[in-house]
C-alpha cells in the first residue's frame, strides 16, 4: 500500500515537471530573443545619432538638392555640341551627319 501511494505521488508530479521544464525551454528562447532585439536596437540608436549629427544632415540634405537660405542653386547640363542639332542645319544635313558615326 505504501508502494501504490509513492507511485500515486510520482505520477501526480510528472506533469508539473514536465510544465516547469517546457517552460524552462521557452523562457530561455525568450531570453535569447529578448538580447539580440536589445542588440539591435542599440545598434539602430547609434545609427540614429549618427544621421542626427548636423554635418550629416547637411551632406543628406544636398545630395538631393536642398540649398541653405539665400543660397543660389545652378543646374549644369553637359552636353556635347555635336549631340545637339542647331536649328541652322537641314533634315538632309542631320541624315548625312547621323549615318557618318555609324
Amino acid at each position: 500500500m505504501l508502494a501504490g501511494l509513492f507511485f500515486a505521488v510520482g505520477v501526480a508530479y510528472i506533469g508539473p515537471v514536465s510544465a516547469y521544464l517546457s517552460q524552462k525551454s521557452s523562457l530561455r528562447a525568450q531570453e535569447l530573443t529578448l538580447m539580440s532585439l536589445q542588440s539591435k536596437r542599440a545598434q539602430l540608436e547609434g545609427q540614429l545619432t549618427q544621421i542626427q549629427q548636423p554635418a550629416v544632415l547637411e551632406t543628406r540634405a544636398r545630395e538631393i538638392g536642398m540649398l541653405r537660405p539665400g543660397e543660389a542653386g545652378f543646374v549644369i547640363n553637359f552636353v556635347t555640341p555635336a549631340a545637339r542639332p542647331t536649328a541652322a542645319m537641314t533634315g538632309n544635313e542631320l541624315l548625312r551627319r547621323l549615318t557618318q558615326h555609324r
